[in-house]
């Protein structure tokens, strides 16, 4: 489990990549096999908590979100994950 996304264990090569490409707006693959959500929601599984937070109530999620430290959210808001919540949330439910 990643606790911070600037250890170098947290992605592997792909997945470095796949963020990358997801940053530059070249993603079609990965958007193509996971929707979306797909290349985000993988990124958040690696982040403590996630699963409890979604699985509880909208309000729960989003305090989870938003207690983040600014090194684990910033990668994450770069890939629209904010502006999202609501429908990452709505997908586990």
């Amino acid at each position: 489990m990643c606790k911070s996304f600037r250890s170098a264990d947290c992605f592997n090569a792909q997945e470095r990549a796949e963020l990358q490409a997801i940053a530059d707006g070249t993603a079609v693959e990965a958007r193509a096999a996971g929707g979306k959500f797909g290349p985000v929601i993988k990124a958040l599984k690696k982040v403590k908590g996630f699963a409890k937070a979604v699985a509880g109530k909208y309000s729960d999620f989003k305090k989870w979100y938003n207690g983040l430290p600014w090194y684990v959210k910033g990668p994450l808001a770069a890939m629209g994950v904010g502006s999202d919540l609501y429908s990452i949330w709505q997908m586990f439910h």
